[in-house]
């Protein structure tokens, strides 16, 4: 989080200003003038404390600013990039205080005012926001999207016939269109005006008479008000130009239900559910309501069922297996049928990655013992065509890979996905695959390129925790850097201080510096003295390496008898 804050910090810093116009007017704070030297100075500052904001030094930074206002309290960046500070810092009080300040003295700045009108809407502020929006429309007059947030806001706060004036606006500037008169025709419903945004509406379809939308809306319209007369008559406009209409289909489904005709209802929801033209949006809509009829029902999944599948044949459509394919997780189908139906999805959306991350799932964990490395790959590889630059897919197949004993191949995967790295790429992501291509490396005997993947991992990660103690094991091996290795390996038992991994490392290292006793301190948290050999030699994580490294170390510590039980048991283990 605190990376991310910082992160904030500088990207605000390096936002330019709008240009300012010269203007006056009654509510601006006057500039105060300053000498030559003391905006030499001022200019002096400014950047400086820019400067610590790119650098992630937030409070000096804040600082900064602040000295800079104490050379002119009128400075409006000053102001505003402090309450950007405070308002990360959680002042929000004061950052709201700074702002305002900010923009009664340059009353031109749209962005200020912008930025304004989003902290007190962020504060439930409504009618401290629309007075600044409307400055900021006067100052952007072609700008819609201001007009939109001031119409919204207007109507908010139940300011009705303003919000109508704002509509009017935005039609001058985008000309008329149902959307606006629909709602046009709200506000007017709002305001007690039934008749006038029916009105609104009929003069829209006489001046768009092929525009099939507008007396559909209208039918819903006459529906709310009870009007099932005038609906209807509405419909029937639309059936005699296009009875097959979807729009119609749909509000006419909606008349049989509200009026029960049940009879109808159910034949219209039946013909739309398998039409081929149904948009999948609406199937999902009916699946639900089908759903819901058949809640009572015991053979009620069955069904639903049985209808998805009559609908893939009709319409073999991806969103339609999709839909067919989110039923089947929701009645927990079992994972043979799962398989295949996400399977066949994805042979339709190859581009499904929410499919492609359950499939490998399933191959990859639902037998661990024995996963399916060959449809895992084959996943990986689709996964890699559609998104070349995720990660993600370069890092599974190379481990699928590696457990088949291919680490040349997996080697050459993992390069080609570090060749799709940007500066938008996530650097985890990024360390992780270097922090395996420095373990395949090694594995090939290619030391100085593993050393150097190392290095590369610590550059996006310092604290890659796997990373530093492969590395670090692997220069106490050439008995090389044997500080640095100390340092590495140190940090990954302060991370992790129950790793037996990571403690048979730091063991070893101290061991290779002579430093017995710390040494024996370290192997002796891997494998308790005092536990049994069968206790011993049951412990996953410590392996023929680890026993030998206890062998030396208590050899070194002039234990000789314990020294030679671990040798027997590193024998052991072996067999």
């Amino acid at each position: 989080m605190k990376r991310l804050l910082l992160i904030f910090y500088a990207v605000w810093a390096l936002m330019p200003a709008v240009a300012r116009q010269k203007k006056s007017a009654a509510k601006r704070v006057q500039r105060i003038e300053l000498s030559s030297t003391q905006q030499h100075r001022l200019d002096y500052f400014m950047h400086e404390a820019s400067r610590q904001m790119v650098l992630r030094n937030a409070n000096a930074a804040y600082a900064l600013y602040d000295y800079c206002l104490g050379i002119d309290p009128t400075c409006p960046e000053a102001l505003y990039q402090m309450s950007v500070l405070e308002r990360v810092l959680g002042r929000d009080s004061l950052a709201m205080v700074h702002l305002e300040q900010a923009v009664r003295i340059d009353d031109t700045n749209v962005w200020y005012k912008e930025m304004l009108v989003s902290r007190y809407m962020d504060a439930n502020k409504y009618e401290k926001a629309i007075p600044v929006l409307e400055d900021v429309a006067r100052l952007r007059p072609k700008d819609v999207q201001v007009l939109q947030l001031i119409e919204d806001y207007y109507s908010r706060t139940g300011q009705y016939k303003k919000a109508l004036e704002a509509l009017g606006r935005i039609e001058l500037q985008e000309g008329r269109g149902l959307e606006l008169s629909v709602e046009k025709a709200d506000l007017l419903d709002k305001m007690g005006q039934k008749d006038a945004g029916i009105n609104e509406l009929k003069a829209l379809e006489r001046d768009f008479p092929f525009d099939l939308r507008i007396p559909i809306v209208m039918a819903k319209g006459y529906f709310e008000r009870g009007d099932t007369a005038q609906a209807l008559a509405c419909y029937e406009r639309v059936r005699a130009v296009d009875p097959t209409n979807m729009l119609l289909q749909v509000g006419m489904l909606n008349y049989y239900e509200n009026c029960g005709r049940d009879a109808d209802a159910a034949h219209l929801r039946d013909s739309l559910f398998y039409a081929k033209e149904t948009s999948e949006e609406l199937r999902e809509e009916l699946t639900r309501k089908m759903l819901y009829d058949l809640r009572d029902d015991s053979a009620r999944n069955e069904k639903v069922l049985c209808a998805l599948d009559s609908v893939v044949k009709v319409a073999p459509t991806a969103m339609s297996h999709a839909l067919r394919v989110s039923f089947l997780e929701f009645m927990e189908a079992g994972s043979d049928t799962l398989e295949t139906a996400w399977r066949e999805l994805l042979t339709l959306d190859p581009t499904n990655t929410k499919v492609m991350s359950s499939l490998l799932s399933l191959y990859l964990f639902k037998d661990a013992d024995h996963p399916n490395l060959e449809g895992a790959e084959e996943v990986c590889r689709l996964g890699l065509n559609s998104y070349p630059e995720n990660l993600i897919f370069y890092r599974y197949l190379a481990s699928i890979l590696y457990q088949q004993k291919r680490a040349t191949d997996a080697a050459e995967i993992l390069e080609s996905g570090l060749r799709q790295v940007t500066e938008a790429t996530n650097p985890a992501e990024v360390s992780d695959l270097y922090a395996l291509l420095g373990d395949y490396y090694h594995d090939l005997d290619r030391e100085a390129d593993a050393f150097a993947a190392y290095d590369s991992c610590l550059v996006y990660n310092a604290d890659h925790i796997s990373c530093l103690n492969n590395y670090a094991y692997y220069l106490s091996l050439k008995n090389e850097q044997l500080e640095r290795a100390e340092r590495m390996s140190y940090r990954t038992v302060k991370a992790e201080p129950l790793n037996k991994t990571y403690l048979d490392t730091y063991a070893w290292i101290l061991y290779m510096q002579g430093n017995y006793s710390m040494a024996k301190f370290y192997i002796d948290r891997t494998i308790s003295p005092s536990a049994d050999d069968a206790a011993v030699l049951g412990m996953e994580e410590v392996s023929k390496d680890v026993l030998e490294h206890a062998a030396a170390i208590y050899e070194a510590n002039e234990l000789g008898e314990q020294a030679e039980r671990y040798r027997q048991l590193a024998n052991q283990k072996e067999e």
